[in-house]
């Protein structure tokens, strides 16, 4: 394993950590967000203000009137703004979706 000049073997990452890139990469991929994108996006700030951030523990266990209450806060305008329909529609997409595959099993 080649690691980076002064650098030694990363350590192990903790479960919540793990949680926490769980949610984001599900955001990224079942939302297509792209990575460049994802730290600015508002369905990403909006997670993020409502401490909504591993996702086992926040998301999974989230129901639809979290999801309707998100805001973020927008840089641009400096501002506090309720996150649009369109990106409420596709978290419960992915909420409705988990919990479909979940009772499956």
């Amino acid at each position: 394993m080649a690691t980076a000049a002064g650098r030694g073997p990363r350590p192990p990452l903790t479960e919540q950590q793990l949680d926490s890139l769980r949610l984001l990469t599900a955001v990224m991929r079942k939302l297509e967000i792209s990575r460049a994108d994802v730290h600015d996006h508002p369905i990403s700030l909006a997670l993020q203000k409502s401490a909504i951030l591993p996702w086992n523990g926040d998301f999974i266990c989230s129901k639809a009137d979290a999801i309707n209450k998100l805001t973020y806060d927008n840089p641009s305008a400096c501002a506090k703004v309720n996150v649009e329909m369109a990106h409420k529609l596709q978290l419960w997409a992915l909420l409705f979706y988990c919990h479909g595959l979940s009772h499956k099993k």
